[in-house]
C-alpha cells in the first residue's frame, strides 16, 4: 500500500482507486502524508496532457510528431519514437529516438508543443534493444570541466545545483565550486542566471563566452 501510495503522489491517479479498495480491504485509512507537485506554474493542465500522452505512446509503442524549441530558440518540427520520460534537475524530459537524426534524443517536455501520435513503430523491440546495448561513446570529450566562484549570498544555489564533494568554502564566505557539466549551450544560460553572483574561473574560453554575453547584455541598457 506505501508503494500505491508514493506511485499515486507522483500524478498517477489511476492507482487512487486500487488503493481505495486496498484500505477497505485492510481497515487502513489511506493517509495523506506527503505531496510532490512536479508542474511548473501556470501551466499545469496542460502539462499533465503532454505528459499523460507520451506515457500513452511509450507503452503502446506509437510514433508522436511534435514542435520543439531548441536552445537557441530556433523551433523545428520532429518526429520521434518515444522510449522513457525522465525526471532530472527540476525538469521532465523525454528520451526517444528521433527519426528526423536518426540518433536517440533527449527533449525538454516544457520546449515541446502541438505533440499529437501520428501512428505505430513496427520495430519498437528492435529499436529498444539496439539502444539498450551500451557504446563505446566518449564520456569525457562530452563534459565541460569548470572552476566557478560563487559570492556568499548565492549559498542556496551552491547547494541546490552542485554535489557537496564539488564545494569548497573559502576563507572570505565565498564558494569555490569545481564541476563537469555536459556540453552545449545551456552551459551559458545556466551560468548567467546566477546572476552578479558568479564568476568563471575556468576554462579560458567560457569565461570569455560570460564576458562577451554581459557586453551584448550592456548594450542594450546603454544610455
Amino acid at each position: 500500500m506505501l508503494g500505491l501510495q508514493s506511485m499515486s503522489v507522483v500524478s498517477y491517479p489511476e492507482f487512487d482507486d486500487v488503493l481505495s479498495k486496498l484500505s477497505s480491504l485492510f481497515m487502513k485509512s489511506n493517509i495523506n502524508w506527503i505531496e510532490v507537485d512536479f508542474s511548473t506554474w501556470g501551466d499545469e493542465e496542460e502539462q499533465k496532457e503532454i505528459f499523460s500522452l507520451l506515457k500513452n505512446a511509450i507503452l503502446q509503442q506509437k510514433i508522436i510528431a511534435f514542435s520543439y524549441f531548441g536552445v537557441s530558440g530556433d523551433k523545428s518540427d520532429r518526429i520521434a519514437v518515444p522510449m522513457k520520460l525522465l525526471f532530472k534537475d527540476k525538469a521532465w524530459y523525454l528520451k526517444g529516438y528521433c527519426l528526423d537524426r536518426k540518433a536517440l534524443r533527449t527533449f525538454k517536455i516544457t520546449r515541446m508543443s502541438n505533440v499529437h501520435v501520428t501512428g505505430n513503430y513496427p520495430d519498437y523491440q528492435i529499436l529498444q534493444h539496439k539502444l539498450s546495448v551500451p557504446a563505446n561513446k566518449p564520456s569525457a570529450a562530452l563534459k565541460v570541466a569548470l572552476k566557478l566562484k560563487i559570492s556568499a549570498a548565492g549559498a542556496y544555489r551552491v547547494y541546490d545545483d552542485f554535489g557537496k564533494n564539488e564545494i569548497t568554502k573559502d576563507q572570505d564566505g565565498s564558494y569555490i565550486v569545481t564541476t563537469s557539466l555536459p556540453a552545449g549551450e545551456w552551459i551559458l544560460d545556466f551560468l548567467f542566471s546566477f546572476g552578479p553572483l558568479l564568476e568563471v574561473i575556468d576554462p579560458p574560453e567560457i569565461r570569455m563566452k560570460m564576458v562577451s554575453g554581459i557586453q551584448k547584455m550592456a548594450e542594450k541598457y546603454s544610455i
